[in-house]
């Protein structure tokens, strides 16, 4: 473009006009392009932590269901262990059963 009272510009100078703009065309292309890039990998993680998330999720209640399970087992032997002897668990009864108690809390916290 000329502007009024300036002198018409030399070809070098509109050569290195055009030379620049095309520098600034392929900058904010390549801008644009680490953008999406940008946007891809940021669904692409999204994505991921989602599953991982659902993997811990469905870890944790398997987890629990089996702590559950276990728990009630041990209450059925108590009840059995107690009902099968006297009214009063002997001294060796209540041992078994604290020793089962014991090694069912070390592995389910290791």
């Amino acid at each position: 473009r000329k502007r009024k009272g300036e002198e018409p510009m030399s070809p070098r100078a509109l050569s290195q006009r055009e030379r620049n703009r095309e520098a600034v065309r392929n900058c904010r292309k390549r801008k644009r392009e680490y953008a999406q890039k940008l946007k891809e990998r940021e669904a692409m993680l999204e994505a991921e932590n989602a599953k991982l998330r659902m993997q811990l999720k469905l870890g944790s209640e398997e987890m629990q269901n089996s702590m559950t399970l276990q728990c009630n087992e041990l209450a059925v032997q108590m009840k059995e262990q107690l009902q099968a002897g006297s009214a009063a668990p002997s001294k060796g009864d209540q041992r078994s059963v604290l020793a089962s108690l014991s090694d069912h809390y070390l592995q389910t916290d290791t």
